[in-house]
């Protein structure tokens, strides 16, 4: 089967690539290119950060900042408020400056192994729906927050 072939294939198994893609197809895309995604920075009155719990398959289980991939054709405003609706069940308001931007690089995986995040700070409008043990605001970085995510050490406070 020609190359051509084999993507008309793909793009046949995609009809809608701005609702997402199939597992193999995205897990296919990630080893070509590098994805763009939007991280939410939520902080309490405080100042301490929400974190939710994931069980991780490329770093062991932990902590990390909710955030998701913007699908093509979409708003990095539209997938913050969709990672708020999808991860927290919660509604967010959004800066729209950008706090920072973000490489995160990981050769050795398999896939999802290239990301450019964009950090955004958000402010929450409801309160989170998720169970209360899946997350929580951090004064101080956790020690089990995943790897990825200790490049944002400096939003922490002390």
């Amino acid at each position: 089967m020609s190359l051509r072939n084999c993507c008309d294939t793909i793009r046949a198994a995609v009809p809608s690539p701005a609702q997402g893609l199939p597992d193999e197809v995205f897990r296919l895309t990630t080893q070509l290119v590098p994805m763009i995604n939007v991280d939410l920075l939520i902080r309490n009155q405080s100042g301490d950060i929400l974190l939710t719990w994931r069980e991780d398959r490329h770093f062991s289980p932990g902590w990390h900042i909710p955030g998701g991939i913007i699908r093509l054709g979409e708003s990095a405003e539209n997938r913050i408020r969709q990672v708020a609706a999808k991860e927290l069940l919660a509604d967010v308001q959004i800066d729209k400056n950008i706090l920072a931007v973000t490489e995160f690089h990981y050769p050795e995986l398999p896939y999802r192994s290239h990301f450019i995040s964009l950090l955004y700070s958000c402010t929450l409008l409801s309160y989170p729906q998720i169970p209360a043990e899946t997350w929580r605001f951090f004064r101080k970085m956790p020690e089990n927050i995943l790897e990825p995510h200790r490049k944002y050490a400096r939003f922490f406070l002390a």
